[in-house]
């Protein structure tokens, strides 16, 4: 019984030290370059906000998407209501500084980015916001579902 712990113990620990390799060649830039369209693309929709947002959210987010922001974990119901009510708007949205990283065989891509926010508060001020994104998506029955978003707030430029 002690060996069979002893060697469950042992896989589990080797598995860990194993490292994801990003990927290269054909397959990873097709899949960087179809990421970075999703990415670009959906900028001038979120500025538009509204249903057309909470579409996109709905469209391009797993159900059980891990989002963390500076308001904490939000779910994808919570997110798409936001869009819907308006209380989620943008003013504008600039994303630059793109890096994208290729794994599994071109099924899995990590991206990262800066991002300069402008939008309007609860009081109906305009407050601007520098952060960085890191986003990780994943191609299920060959549609790219983003599966983490993760926004940090950043120092002001």
């Amino acid at each position: 019984m002690r060996r069979i712990l002893l060697a469950i113990l042992l896989a589990v620990s080797l598995i860990g030290l194993v490292k994801a390799k990003e990927e290269t060649g054909d397959t990873a830039d097709k899949a960087r370059k179809e990421v970075l369209k999703i990415e670009n693309d959906k900028i001038p929709i979120l500025v538009q906000g509204g249903d057309a947002a909470a579409e996109w959210w709905s469209s391009h987010n797993d159900e059980d998407i891990a989002y963390t922001s500076s308001k904490g974990v939000l779910s994808k119901a919570q997110v798409m209501d936001e869009w819907r009510s308006g209380s989620r708007n943008l003013l504008s949205n600039e994303q630059y500084d793109f890096h994208v990283r290729i794994y599994q065989k071109g099924t899995v891509a990590v991206v990262t980015y800066l991002g300069d926010t402008k939008r309007k508060n609860a009081a109906g001020e305009d407050v601007s916001t520098h952060s960085a994104t890191t986003n990780v998506w994943v191609k299920q029955d060959g549609k790219w579902v983003r599966v983490v978003h993760h926004v940090s707030p950043l120092p002001a430029r």
